[in-house]
Order: C-alpha cells, then sequence, then structure tokens
C-alpha cells in the first residue's frame, strides 16, 4: 500500500505497579517541530517530511482521508539500526532525535538540510548483567530532561537510566 503506516502500541496496564512490561510501552510514531516539520518513524527508517495540510482550510473529506506519500513533501529518510518504538524532539535543539526500540536507545543528529541524519549515537545503558537478562526488561520510554539538549531519562520495567 501507499499509506503511510506508523506502528501503533496500545498502553495497557501492567498488574504489578512496580514491573512494567511491553504492553505499558508509551509511544510517539509521529513528531514535529514548531516550524511544522515532520518526522515519521516507519519500522527501522525516520522519513523527514514537510507538513501537507493547511491548518486554517481543513476541508471535511481530507480528515477522514488515509494520508499517502504523494500527499507528503517528503525531503528524505534515513535508517537506524533497530526497530523503533517511539521518538521524542528535543525542545532545546530541534536537530536532537531521540529514537528508542524494545532494548535499545539512539540520539540522531538531524542534517541541516533535514533530510536525513547527519550521526547517530547510539546510548549505552548503565544495566547491570541481571537487569541485561531478564525477559521482562524492556525499554518503555525514553524522555529529554527538561532544560537539556544532551541528556535524557531511560525507562525500563524495572529501573530508570
Amino acid at each position: 500500500s501507499n499509506t503511510v503506516q506508523p506502528k501503533v502500541f496500545s498502553s495497557g496496564s501492567s498488574s504489578s505497579p512496580i514491573r512494567k512490561s511491553r504492553a505499558d510501552m508509551s509511544a510517539q510514531m509521529i513528531v514535529s517541530d514548531e516550524r511544522g516539520r515532520l518526522f515519521i518513524a516507519e519500522s527501522t527508517s525516520v522519513l523527514f517530511c514537510l507538513a501537507p495540510v493547511n491548518v486554517r482550510h481543513i476541508q471535511r473529506s481530507a480528515i477522514s482521508s488515509h494520508l499517502t506519500r504523494s500527499k507528503l513533501n517528503i525531503l528524505g529518510s534515513d535508517k537506524v539500526k533497530f526497530s523503533i518504538n517511539g521518538m521524542a524532539l528535543s525542545p532545546e535543539n530541534n536537530r536532537h532525535l531521540l529514537i528508542w526500540g524494545a532494548s535499545k536507545a539512539a540520539v540522531a543528529i538531524i542534517s541541516s538540510g533535514l533530510d536525513s541524519f547527519e550521526r547517530v549515537i547510539e546510548l549505552k545503558m548503565q544495566s547491570e548483567p541481571a537487569e541485561c537478562d531478564s525477559d521482562s526488561e524492556y525499554l518503555l520510554k525514553c524522555e529529554w530532561v527538561s532544560h537539556s539538549e544532551l541528556m535524557v531519562v531511560v525507562v525500563c520495567g524495572t529501573v530508570v537510566h
């Protein structure tokens, strides 16, 4: 199909308030900056787009129709080495994109042309060996630390990095 297919995860609730599981993942598969540029996650790649919609004059037919690649102004795309479960754009620097999967996370520096990654920095999480081997230890969510363009918080099932 020609439609954009970002993955969607439901936010379920775990039986234990302390231990979290994959069902508790919070995903953000489409993010935008203040200028209306969109970053859309598709499996292991990110599409770099300009917003295709004039928000002042939205036609009812546009709301109910699917967004196809031909309707997007795609500037480019780039890949990461893992399946993407979520993204967060740095509020302090619109060229820093935090990307995470089930067990890996990275900060991608977006090129000045906004059409690819200049560099992808894989984050090393300081986990205990028992945490790494656990089947329940999934990366649930990543967030930028407030007022920082260099620090992030990584939330896993039983630990925060």
